[in-house]
């Protein structure tokens, strides 16, 4: 096996919290072993001793969950024992007594000096070298499109988690949040599923919904990003399965699609949590356009034209 970089400890529970902390690592050029994929026929504890011996180092994430984990705790001594353990925190808590001799990282906040430091401790443990630095960073757009991949909507002041894929665009890793007036609705018309799901709207709202420097997506910008990843379902020889599995939400890219329902016609609403639809700015027809479709029902990930008036979620790329 060859070697990984980084082995990422830290509870299941926290998966979907710790994805901005490792495109970040990413971002260095480190290859980071954290999915914990157990391949059939294979046990828990044998993959997961293979990877940590492979590991040039390992980072650990302390938090609420993981410093009550006896597997967390077993990773950590292990790579103590060899001189290779990077302890973070990502809640306020107390760190097992083994451990508390160690300078561990605050990354509570994500603030940047602090992971700045951070990241500069694995790079002379490694001999790597660091990535341009955000003050050396190209102009954007936008420079609250920073290091952290946080974009701030300059509207209305909402952020964004955003991540580069692998069709080399930047795209955003949540659902639009700004209200644009007509042809835009909470699901339920209830607002307290905004935040995490964000407005849905109909395909001619969502062409004028992403902020500057932004736009909603066309389908040959989708195809190109998604078959990336194994593609979609075309009824014959791809299931997309693979495309579903990293997209997902809690799948290894980050992407992070959700489960968030959809609008009909009419005034009803429908799928919340078990169903995610996303437009594309490409017209099929006057009365239809594409969007992609992640089912957690069937468990894939479906290119398929949808009438112009239903409402979905937008994700923006970056112009």
């Amino acid at each position: 096996m060859s070697a990984h970089d980084i082995f990422l400890s830290y509870s299941s529970v926290d998966k979907e919290r710790i994805v901005p902390i490792v495109n970040r690592l990413q971002a260095e050029g480190w290859t980071v072993w954290w999915d914990r994929y157990i391949p059939h026929g294979q046990s828990f504890d044998d993959v997961i001793e293979v990877n940590l011996d492979a590991s040039k180092c390992v980072v650990v994430l302390w938090s609420e969950k993981s410093v009550k984990s006896r597997w967390v705790r077993t990773e950590a001594g292990e790579a103590d024992d060899r001189n290779a353990l990077f302890p973070a925190k990502i809640d306020d808590v107390k760190i097992p007594l083994a451990f508390r001799r160690l300078q561990t990282a605050d990354l509570t906040n994500f603030e940047e000096n602090e992971f700045e430091k951070f990241i500069k401790s694995i790079h002379n443990f490694l001999g790597t070298e660091a990535q341009i630095s955000p003050k050396k960073s190209p102009k954007v757009y936008n420079p609250k499109l920073n290091e952290s991949n946080i974009f701030e909507d300059p509207r209305d002041g909402n952020e964004y988690q955003t991540i580069k894929l692998k069709d080399g665009k930047i795209w955003m890793a949540e659902n639009l949040r700004y209200k644009t007036g007509s042809g835009c609705w909470a699901f339920e018309n209830d607002e307290k599923y905004v935040n995490k799901y964000g407005y849905l709207y109909t395909w001619k709202a969502a062409l004028k919904a992403c902020p500057p420097g932004w736009h909603l997506p066309s389908d040959a910008e989708w195809l190109e990003m998604v078959n990336g990843y194994g593609g979609c379902f075309n009824g014959e020889d791809n299931d997309g399965k693979d495309a579903y599995d990293v997209l997902r939400k809690g799948g290894i890219t980050g992407f992070n699609a959700l489960f968030s329902g959809r609008r009909g016609s009419g005034t009803k609403f429908y799928f919340l949590d078990s169903v995610g639809y996303f437009w594309s700015s490409t017209e099929m027809e006057d009365t239809y356009a594409w969007s992609y479709e992640f089912s957690s029902h069937v468990q894939f990930l479906n290119r398929i034209f949808n009438h112009k008036s239903w409402a979905f979620s937008v994700r923006c790329v970056q112009d």
